[in-house]
């Protein structure tokens, strides 16, 4: 959890059953990392402009309080103050190809 200007974000984990075909069972568990913005005065979730989730590191920009970037199914840029998440250009696999 971290406090930015008067709300929380607060990551979450769960374990999730997932299609794995590479076992021979066909699934695997798998654990998927959620963020929620909350308004510490009125307690309310707030939602980014086109959500936030499976979050795997998360890192403050130094310099800039409210921005953070983070490592998701993609790299991105999670903007705290004005509530928008920006992608950065990646592959299939996650991985930053080029900015």
């Amino acid at each position: 959890m971290a406090y930015i200007d008067g709300m929380f974000l607060v990551i979450t984990s769960h374990t999730e059953q997932v299609v794995d075909d590479d076992t021979s069972w066909g699934w695997s568990n798998a654990t998927i990392y959620t963020a929620t913005l909350i308004n510490r005065k009125t307690k309310k979730e707030i939602e980014f402009s086109n959500g936030v989730s499976e979050i795997y590191c998360m890192q403050q920009v130094k310099g800039s309080k409210g921005l953070f970037i983070v490592q998701m199914n993609e790299l991105c840029l999670l903007d705290i103050e004005n509530l928008k998440v920006t992608h950065l250009c990646s592959n299939t696999l996650g991985f930053l190809t080029k900015v």
